[in-house]
């Protein structure tokens, strides 16, 4: 996205409609700091809940800018979902949505993040939100049956499983597992898909 449509997106935001001003410049502080700090930064996020970013991150740093990234499905998350309901976080990236489900709401939750190096990034918000308890983290992709496929693993938000053919510099081989088995009995009251690249 270039710098141009992301400060259209910024600004038209529902978060920042009425407040543009502030929104550009929440965007240019980030911008500034983030390459004066080295490594993550820690993000107070909704309802005591933080997140570590990096520069970056797509999906954080969205959420940086305008409050909750994906506004439609973040607010339907954070007003369906009640504490101790079962959330389930398929392609959970980072965990943004989990992070809302889980620390911001209180749901218990499932989260599936197939890329290791994310998924250890996961795995750090979750406990920087104390939510080692209510949160299962699993290194694993989904699919009909077990077995393995082939993930790009260099495209942050991305990510995605490698076609019939297609050729990709940094790919992993990553487990994969059914929802039925992971959860083994237990029903969700929501549901996250992973969003298709």
């Amino acid at each position: 996205m270039s710098v141009l449509n992301l400060i259209k997106f910024i600004t038209n935001h529902p978060l920042n409609h009425e407040h543009k001003l502030n929104s550009i410049i929440r965007f240019a502080k980030w911008q500034v700091g983030s390459r004066l700090v080295p490594g993550a930064i820690v993000y107070d996020w909704i309802n005591g809940s933080k997140f570590l970013v990096k520069t970056g991150e797509t999906g954080l740093t969205g959420n940086i800018y305008t409050g909750l990234h994906e506004f439609p499905n973040m607010g339907f998350l954070l007003h369906f979902l009640r504490a101790e309901d079962l959330f389930v976080d398929i392609g959970a990236n980072v965990g943004s949505y989990t992070i809302l489900a889980c620390s911001a709401v209180g749901a218990r939750g499932v989260a599936f993040e197939p890329i290791p190096s994310t998924y250890k990034r996961l795995v750090e918000n979750m406990r920087l939100n104390h939510l080692d308890e209510k949160v299962k983290c699993i290194n694993k992709g989904l699919g009909a049956q077990q077995g393995t496929i082939a993930f790009t693993s260099d495209s942050d938000t991305t990510n995605h499983v490698l076609a019939s053919g297609e050729q990709c510099d940094n790919k992993v081989t990553v487990e994969v597992t059914s929802l039925d088995t992971a959860l083994d009995g237990e029903n969700p009251s929501l549901i996250k898909p992973r969003r298709s690249g």
